[in-house]
């Protein structure tokens, strides 16, 4: 199974004829949030994303993830069905972050929230930020 993987967005245009490109090559694509500010610019990734699960990020705003809620490709505090035995199960949003974004929960909101998913040992976990100690340093804790 091959899945491509995308996060970060951001509204940037030039991205989306590659990434629908690259996208025809996989079975999966995962877009993992900070996607978009409008109606527009999210619909034309549900549009060109066949074969794909959204979660927001913490700066997707609360217009963009009342679209998001109306497509079956929202995947936030959902599970669904791949293929192989295999599901996937999504969780956006962030921790708190200096930008006061509408995506924001504390720690013990994502703690309860997530205890709740239905995650088994052949689940993939589509998240927005990484996990602690996994992919989370920044270059300032590299010392780079």
């Amino acid at each position: 199974m091959k899945i491509l993987a995308a996060c970060d967005i951001h509204e940037e245009e030039a991205v989306l004829d590659p990434l629908e490109s690259l996208s025809s090559i996989h079975d999966f694509t995962f877009i993992c949030g900070d996607i978009s500010h409008t109606n527009y610019f999210i619909n034309q990734c549900l549009e060109k994303f066949h074969n794909s699960f959204f979660i927001p990020g913490n700066w997707d705003n609360e217009l963009v993830n009342q679209v998001l809620e109306k497509s079956p490709k929202f995947i936030h505090k959902k599970r669904a069905e791949l293929k192989n035995g295999y599901n996937v199960v999504g969780f956006g949003y962030s921790l708190p972050t200096p930008f006061a974004t509408f995506g924001e929960l504390s720690e013990e909101q994502i703690y309860e929230q997530m205890s709740k998913l239905p995650i088994d040992e052949n689940t993939l976990l589509l998240l927005h930020c990484p996990p602690k100690g996994y992919f989370d340093l920044s270059r300032r804790n590299l010392n780079i």
